[in-house]
């Protein structure tokens, strides 16, 4: 299972590799309109395992595989089964989920089915707002409906995602797997220019 998803991992950047973090900059549409997030729900991942993942790493050592810097959790969240959707006055609406990943150094998403139409975007910030990446737009679908975004430094994020009236019920985000980076984190800035992505940072072997 663990190699299976070293490869998956491996897969999925080479094939975003042109477009997969290129971003349009921007605000969440959340900070623009001073929309609070106090009732955006919350999913918990599980507590580490540290056992198994501390004889993991010493197999890695022993025969010479890569540092594994994250540990990866299997889940299902769309924009059906989970988040909130905020009605505005417009007629467009927002969605929004936060997760809680205790004691993380970083937070990575992994996404499938995924699809923007034109004029929505998608943005994942941490939860105190002194990291964001995105506007995510049409730009970067891609056929195979296979996603990732870079590292969250912090330990709860929130995705956020826009759609114009005009677009309702196009737009399909499911996070499959989130990534809790526990080790080999370097390089936090404090303020991250946006658009300014690194691509290994998807990687839990970076």
């Amino acid at each position: 299972m663990i190699n299976k998803t070293i490869i998956l991992s491996f897969f999925i950047l080479f094939l975003f590799s042109a477009n997969a973090q290129i971003s349009q900059g921007g605000l969440p549409y959340s900070f623009l309109k001073q929309i609070s997030s106090i009732d955006v729900p919350v999913v918990t991942t599980d507590d580490l395992d540290w056992k198994t993942i501390e004889q993991e790493n010493r197999y890695d050592e022993e025969v010479n595989n890569p540092p594994k810097m994250a540990h990866l959790f299997e889940v299902n969240y769309n924009l059906n089964n989970s988040g909130i959707w905020t009605q505005l006055q417009n007629g467009d609406r927002l969605w929004r989920l936060k997760i809680q990943t205790k004691d993380a150094k970083a937070v990575y998403l992994h996404y499938k089915d995924f699809y923007l139409p034109n004029e929505s975007n998608l943005f994942v910030y941490s939860a105190d707002r002194k990291q964001v990446i995105g506007a995510f737009t049409s730009y970067n679908n891609h056929k195979s409906g296979y996603f990732a975004t870079e590292l969250i430094h912090s330990d709860a994020v929130i995705i956020e995602y826009y759609e114009p009236a005009k677009k309702i019920g196009e737009g399909s985000i499911t996070i499959e797997r989130i990534g809790h980076a526990y080790r080999m984190v370097y390089n936090k800035k404090k303020q991250r220019d946006f658009g300014d992505s690194e691509y290994c940072q998807v990687n839990i072997n970076c």
